[in-house]
């Protein structure tokens, strides 16, 4: 690490430099520097904690006010822990004006317009257009366009096909366009000014629209590339694309109040904006094609359910949603990545120790409806953002998603802050080895705080700089604090003792000598590297980092395993 030693305090240089001529690559990191991801486990009781109970009335507050004015606008937001069966926020407003053909009362069952998530897989049976040169800048190159590239919108292939100025009247002219033909652009699409498309109409008319950039060179939001994940589910199912999520999704889930196409008239849950005939979008069929990008119906307590499905890993295994919950390519925004499909917006600004919180969501707007899904794996987290009408729009229920974050996430830190105080904190020892071990949680650092680390009488936390140091030049007068994070790794349960693995991670500076070194480099964040320190101290094969806590049917530790030391400590 080049990190400039006049920016280092004496101790923190002297750890520096140890790390250096050891030879073992120990950066040291210059404070409190969580990995990335959960650092307590998350509330199991939310509903019932008191600072929860008080942001939840604040931001109940927030949607009276907001939707005060609203004339003909629906809002429903609703947010729950999937550690519990119902949601611990629930907001729903009915505007004065509707079209009385749908529902009357809007509540966690009203059905609304949404946009889709889609299953991935490969296709190579989409052509160029008649008479177009072979090439690069004219055909799509599918040797090397896959599935990933099409869910993470990373294909190059172009947004829409039906979204074409052609078919709108005007006179184009006077704008430097061309004159128009006959037939001048697309005839079908499912919006308001076009019919649905076959899957031959898609066929045909495909290679008429280039591709915008070479695969996996930049992000192109791109419903034509789900549209055509929407094509190989049915090559590859053998069912149609209805009937594929129908049976793999939503009767799996029970998800009664989603639907594919629009629900039967008979359906009156489904809220319906006033508007002209014309303007009527929730009738709009978008067809087969199409459909699966953006033709979605649903409900806020069917969208809980899928969210809390997501994140319990019911409709994948845990790995391969643990998988699935990652990003896959940055964007022009510094605050925003991407998964498959997911739009994974980063904050650090909502929790009490500042670090990086990722929120993953999914957005999808049609004429006059517009819905976010918002799940925050770090707090086993669930939100729906449901809303129809004329005056709300795609950016306002991101607001409504940042807003719902920003008031009820630090009340869940302290939730989960209080249960971790029950569960873990208190001090472990064994007497015969004059070990002990001290765990607390404060209020604005992450984890749970390490002091009193002593192993067969040694401080641990003194002595972190010398585990490594094997020639006997131990440098004394360096303590360096640690703290424990969870690593998600679990055993035994089921009526029994449960292992839970907790790593330690030590950290060393102060704020000032954090934002000193950052300063020396033109990306944030340089010193924290927490993610290239972990086990880096191994002693025959065991780290000094690894605990493994064993925790009661109730939830609360007993003892603590210090693998890599090998001594078990008792709470005491």
């Amino acid at each position: 690490m080049g990190l400039s030693k006049r920016l280092l305090t004496t101790s923190a240089a002297a750890a520096f430099t140890w790390a250096t001529l050891s030879g073992m690559a120990l950066a040291v990191s210059l404070g409190p520097c969580p990995p990335l991801g959960p650092v307590l486990p998350a509330p199991v009781r939310p509903s019932a904690d008191p600072d929860v109970q008080a942001a939840v009335k604040s931001f109940e507050g927030s949607l009276n006010a907001l939707t005060a004015g609203y004339n003909g606008s629906a809002v429903s937001v609703a947010v729950k822990s999937i550690h519990e069966d119902q949601p611990f926020f629930s907001f729903h407003y009915t505007p004065p004006h509707f079209n009385t053909s749908g529902t009357h009362k809007v509540d966690a069952d009203t059905v609304y317009r949404i946009a889709s998530i889609s299953k991935l897989f490969t296709l190579r049976n989409l052509k160029r257009q008649p008479g177009d040169e072979v090439n690069e800048i004219t055909t799509p190159d599918w040797d090397e366009i896959t599935l990933g590239s099409l869910a993470s919108h990373q294909s190059g292939l172009g947004s829409d096909l039906p979204i074409d100025i052609a078919v709108a009247p005007g006179n184009y002219t006077e704008l430097g366009l061309p004159a128009l033909p006959d037939n001048p652009g697309p005839d079908c699409g499912g919006t308001l000014l076009l019919s649905p498309c076959t899957t031959s109409e898609f066929y045909r008319d495909f290679g008429k629209h280039h591709p915008v950039y070479a695969p996996f060179t930049s992000v192109v939001y791109s419903n034509v590339g789900i549209g055509i994940l929407a094509l190989v589910i049915e090559a590859v199912s053998g069912k149609s694309f209805d009937d594929y999520i129908q049976d793999a999704i939503l009767d799996p889930l029970g998800l009664t109040s989603t639907f594919t196409r629009r629900p039967p008239s008979d359906t009156k849950r489904g809220f319906i904006p006033e508007a002209t005939p014309d303007m009527n979008w929730w009738d709009a069929d978008l067809g087969p094609y199409f459909s699966s990008a953006g033709g979605f119906y649903t409900s806020t307590n069917d969208i809980l359910t899928l969210g809390t499905a997501i994140l319990s890993s019911k409709l994948l295994t845990p790995a391969q949603t643990r998988k699935w919950m990652k990003p896959k390519i940055a964007t022009s925004s510094a605050g925003l990545l991407l998964g498959e499909p997911w739009e994974i917006l980063r904050a650090e600004n909502v929790t009490g120790d500042g670090r990086l919180i990722e929120i993953y969501t999914k957005t999808g707007d049609i004429w006059g409806y517009d819905a976010t899904f918002c799940l925050v794996p770090d707090y086993d987290l669930v939100a729906s953002i449901l809303t129809a009408g004329f005056e709300t729009g795609s950016a306002a229920v991101y607001k409504l998603c940042s807003d719902a974050v920003r008031e009820l996430l630090p009340a869940l830190e302290k939730a989960g802050k209080a249960e971790a105080r029950i569960a873990m904190a208190g001090t472990y020892a064994d007497p015969a080895t004059n070990s002990t071990l001290t765990l607390s949680v404060d209020e604005t650092g992450p984890g749970l705080k390490v002091t009193d680390w002593i192993v067969r009488g040694v401080d641990v936390n003194a002595n972190y700089i010398n585990y490594a140091n094997s020639d006997g030049k131990f440098i004394e007068g360096v303590y360096t604090p640690s703290r424990l994070y969870p690593s998600g790794l679990k055993a035994g349960g089921g009526g029994g003792p449960q292992q839970v693995s907790w790593r330690a991670h030590w950290d060393s500076g102060t704020p000032q000598q954090n934002a000193d070194i950052d300063g020396d480099y033109v990306w944030p964040g340089f010193h924290c590297i927490t993610w290239a320190e972990l086990d880096r101290l191994i002693y025959k094969f065991n780290s000094l980092d690894d605990v493994v806590a064993t925790v009661g049917d109730d939830g609360v530790s007993t003892s603590l395993d210090l693998r890599g030391f090998r001594v078990q400590l008792s709470r005491v």
